[in-house]
């Protein structure tokens, strides 16, 4: 039994579609988010981030998922971990 060449050709174009969908779209997605997580991960006591809504303030506590976070002085605010967006600066010194 011999496979038709036009049906050949039709595999290997869907395979080659599939695999540049991958290498463009799933794969960039799972090295973000690894990146977020390993960010996520380094937080510490002193800390200066960024929350998604654009605060900033200094990390005073953190434990699991909820960090407290000095926004001005004696001001402190409580947020979920996965409300970080970025550091901003390391360590406040």
């Amino acid at each position: 039994m011999q496979i038709d060449p036009n049906t050949f050709t039709t595999i290997l174009v869907w395979v080659g579609f599939i695999v540049l969908i991958y290498f463009i779209m799933i794969r960039p997605q799972q090295m973000q988010q690894k990146k977020r997580k390993a960010m996520l991960g380094s937080l510490s006591r002193g800390f200066q981030i960024i929350l998604h809504s654009g605060i900033i303030g200094v990390i005073r506590e953190i434990d699991e998922q909820i960090i407290s976070l000095e926004i001005a002085p004696k001001i402190i605010i409580k947020v979920m971990k996965e409300g970080v967006a970025q550091i901003w600066k390391g360590r406040d010194e």
